[in-house]
C-alpha cells in the first residue's frame, strides 16, 4: 500500500511538474508595451510571436517565408522585424557566439533598414570576430557598414582598400558557387563569386554613400 501511495505521488509530481511548464508565461508578455504595439501593427500577435520563439534556429532565421525575414518583407516593419530577432536571441537560442552573432547582425540590418541607427550600430560592434580563420573579412565588413553608419567616409574607404586587397582561394569560390547552387532563392550582388566577401555590398556604401543604408545595400536599387 505504501508503495502504491508513494507511485501515486510520483505521478501527481510529475503532472504538477509538467502542468508548471506549460504553464509558463509568454515572453510576449514582458515586452515593452511600445515593441508589442510596433509588432501588432505588422500583424505580429501573441500567438505569431510564440510560433516565432518556437522555430529553430535554422527556420527562423533562413526561412524566407515564414521566420523573421516575412516580418521584415512587409512595409514598415524593419523595426518589428529586429525586436523578433532581439527576442528570440534571449528567449530561444542557446547564449554562445556562434548561436548568436548572425542573428545579432541580422537585427542590426533590421535596425539600419528602419532608420534606428545607434542600435544598430550597437548591434553590429557585437558581431567582431576573434578566431583567425575569418577575423580579417568579417571584421572590416564590420567596419565599413560602421563607417557607413557614422558617414566617416574615410574609415569606409581605408575598410574598402583593404578588404578589396585580400586575396580569394579557388576553393572559397567553388564553395560560393555551391551555396548559389543549394539556395537558388537567394539573389546575391554580381562579384559575389570572385571577390572578397562582402566587397560587392562595402562598394555599395561608397557609391551610394548619401544614401540610406537600404539603398546603399542594395547598390542604391531602391526596393
Amino acid at each position: 500500500m505504501r508503495a502504491l501511495k508513494f507511485f501515486s505521488c510520483l505521478i501527481a509530481l510529475s503532472f504538477s511538474f509538467a502542468t508548471l511548464s506549460h504553464a509558463q508565461p509568454s515572453a510576449y508578455h514582458i515586452l515593452p508595451d511600445a515593441i508589442k504595439t510596433d509588432m501588432q501593427k505588422c500583424d505580429i500577435d501573441i500567438a505569431e510571436f510564440n510560433r516565432l520563439m518556437a522555430l529553430s534556429q535554422k527556420d527562423f532565421d533562413q526561412d524566407f517565408y515564414g521566420g523573421w525575414r516575412a516580418v521584415d518583407y512587409k512595409d514598415g516593419c524593419s523595426n518589428a522585424a529586429a525586436e523578433i530577432i532581439k527576442a528570440y536571441m534571449l528567449y530561444s537560442v542557446p547564449h554562445a557566439p556562434q548561436s548568436l552573432g548572425i542573428l545579432r547582425w541580422h537585427a542590426g540590418q533590421s535596425k539600419a533598414g528602419a532608420g534606428k541607427t545607434s542600435e544598430a550600430i550597437a548591434l553590429f560592434a557585437g558581431t567582431y570576430k576573434s578566431d583567425a580563420k575569418h577575423q580579417s573579412a568579417w571584421n572590416l565588413y564590420v567596419d565599413a557598414t560602421i563607417a557607413f553608419l557614422q558617414q566617416d567616409k574615410a574609415a569606409l574607404q581605408r575598410a574598402h582598400d583593404t578588404l578589396a586587397a585580400m586575396p580569394l582561394s579557388e576553393d572559397e569560390k567553388a564553395g560560393r558557387r555551391k551555396f548559389l547552387a543549394d539556395n537558388p532563392e537567394i539573389t546575391m550582388p554580381p562579384g559575389f563569386i570572385d571577390e572578397p566577401q562582402n566587397l560587392p555590398v562595402v562598394r555599395g556604401f561608397l557609391n551610394c554613400f548619401d544614401r540610406s543604408y537600404s539603398d546603399a545595400y542594395r547598390g542604391c536599387n531602391s526596393k
